[in-house]
């Protein structure tokens, strides 16, 4: 006996969007630390963070980027700016993502469609610090 059936044997099955994004950021440092070894450090931490896969329609909190900087990396004092960019052409995705629309109206966080994922595809060029 079935309890429930189908409405119909059809699944639509649809393309997701890739949307390829970096990071720039901008962060103040103790002087007793080497501004090359807290930046190494640094991008290394989002690196490893955004190595992860995330899932469809998952939004980015930029909060979290301050935080984890802030809280992980030896020598940061604090984060002054992180600016999300989006990647487009040759290795990259060719999809535009408007990301000023996108960001949530206090700026803490990208609000992602639910047919999209963000990928961070080279951590090594896509994540820029800068000391100030």
């Amino acid at each position: 006996l079935i309890a429930y059936k189908p409405i119909n044997d059809e699944v639509d099955i649809l393309d997701g969007i890739i949307v390829n994004f970096g990071i720039n950021y901008s962060i103040i440092i103790d002087d007793n630390f080497n501004k090359f070894d807290v930046l190494s450090a640094a991008n290394t931490v989002l690196g490893r963070k955004f190595s992860k896969k995330g899932q469809f329609g998952q939004s980015l909190f930029i909060s979290d980027v301050f935080r984890d900087l802030v809280v992980n990396v030896d020598g940061l004092i604090d984060v002054v700016d992180v600016e999300l960019v989006n990647k487009t052409g040759g290795l990259y995705s060719g999809v535009f993502f408007d990301i000023n629309t996108h960001l949530s109206e206090d700026g803490r966080y990208l609000r992602v469609p639910e047919d999209t994922i963000l990928e961070l595809k080279f951590p090594e060029i896509d994540i820029k610090g800068m000391v100030i």
